[in-house]
Formats: structure tokens, sequence, C-alpha cells
């Protein structure tokens, strides 16, 4: 799937085999219990939902009423041409500031932050076709909000142990052994690989930071497509399970449940 399209939440699963971290182990305790225990990884990435860009209007007049008047036409206009493109007051955010010194000086920011990222660059294509250089528009840039950094966390750990019951269940079955449900579900690590599309939210799961450089020439460059893919989250959480396992002539016996995750 294209990630520019309308729905930019496409998330991609991904079973990682790596030989250091997908152990499985069969061990029989003292009273003749038996284990498998299985350490796995669970990968997820998932495509920005926030779309952001900011058109700023400034003008310098002798009365504050001139500078009033000015800026919100243009204001106006912007506000207008956001809303037909499906751009509601939802994802806008105004901030004006009024300084004066011989006149009047004025200017205000319209900030969108927009989950369609296809709405916002016909928007702004639209606005730097129609309006002259007074008015500044930045480059879009995008990120992953924080619920949507949670829920990804979530679904990487979710994976990670769905992978280790799949494991478990190859592992058992040529035992000749069944599952019951787990014993124990330790989380190692979940690591955030990719995060360099927010500025102001740049952060790893343990709060450290992660160094984002944010060049204007270099964004206007970029496609929206390159856009989203450079600002796409990958989390990577690694878990060890440990599964009763029983022979399968008791656990028919017994008619046990199948665990289902």
């Amino acid at each position: 799937m294209d990630p520019s399209s309308k729905n930019t939440d496409t998330e991609s699963v991904k079973k990682t085999r790596h030989q250091d971290r997908n152990k499985s182990i069969l061990h029989t305790s003292d009273s003749g219990k038996r284990s498998v225990t299985i350490q796995d990884v669970g990968e997820i990435t998932k495509y920005p939902d926030v779309i952001k860009f900011t058109v700023s209007v400034s003008s310098a007049k002798e009365s504050i009423e001139s500078v009033k008047t000015s800026v919100k036409r243009r204001t106006d206009y912007i506000l207008q041409t956001l809303r037909s493109h499906g751009i509601g007051e939802k994802s806008l955010t105004i901030s004006t500031d009024i300084n004066r010194g011989e006149g009047y000086e004025m200017r205000s920011d319209v900030v969108v932050q927009h989950g369609d990222a296809q709405q916002c660059q016909n928007a702004r294509n639209f606005l730097v076709e129609k309006l002259d250089s007074s008015v500044v528009i930045s480059p879009i840039t995008c990120y992953c909000s924080s619920a949507v950094k949670e829920q990804l966390r979530h679904q990487a750990f979710s994976t990670a142990i769905r992978n280790a019951h799949s494991k478990a269940q190859s592992v058992s079955k040529t035992l000749g052994l069944s599952l019951r449900s787990p014993l124990s579900i330790i989380e190692h690590s979940c690591e955030l690989k990719m995060c360099r599309g927010d500025p102001q939210d740049a952060s790893t799961q343990d709060g450290s930071s992660v160094a984002l450089t944010s060049n204007v020439d270099s964004l206007e460059c970029q496609s929206l497509h390159q856009k989203l893919t450079k600002a796409a989250l990958t989390y990577v959480s690694s878990v060890t399970v440990v599964f009763e396992a029983v022979p399968m002539r008791t656990c028919q016996h017994k008619r046990c449940p199948k665990h289902h995750t």
C-alpha cells in the first residue's frame, strides 16, 4: 500500500528470526512436570498519523485597525481554503501576535495537524499557488502521535507472544506434547528502532532523546511518500514465555482446553 494514501495508519507485522533471540527449551521438573520455554520477538511498523504544516501571515501598518484588517482578510481566506480541502477546525491551531514600534506589526500563525496526508498536501499546494510571498508556508512534516506510539508498543508485545506461542506449539507437537496456558510471560525489552518525524516528541521507550535534523531545504526536496516513510516508527518487543506441556494422551484424557492468544 502506498503510505501517502488516505489512511496512513498502514501497519506491517514481521516475525524476526534471530538465532540469539529465538530460543526454545524443554524442561522437566523433579516432580515430572514439563514446560516449554520460548524466547521470541515481535516487530511492528506504522506510518505517521499526524501531518503538519504552518501558514504564517504578517503585516505592518500605521494603525491597529488597518493591520488587523489586512491579517484577518488573508487568514480568513486560508481557513476557507483548508475547510474546502476537508481540514476542519479540530485540526487547526491559530495564534496571533501584535507588536508596536513606529506603527503596528501583527502576525497570525495557522498550524495544521491533520490525519490525511493527501488532503494536507493538496491544501498546501493550493495555498502556495494562490498566495504571494508575504505569506510563509512551512514544509510538511509528519509524525506518530503519543496514542499511536503506545498502541504500537502493545501491538509489538502481543505479536511477540503470538510468535512465541506458535513456536511452542511446533516444538511440543514434535515431542508429542500439548500446551496448556502460559505459566509466565516476561518482556525483556521494547525497543523503538526509528523515530524521525516529530521534532517535539522524539523519545525512545526509556525516555532518551533521538537526535533529529530539520533542514528546511532538505524537507522541501522530499516527496510526501519519502516523508511518511522516514517518519514511520518500528517497535521490537522481546519476550520469554513459559508454557506448561503435558503428553497428548494425558491432555486428551483430561480434555485440556486449547490455549488461545
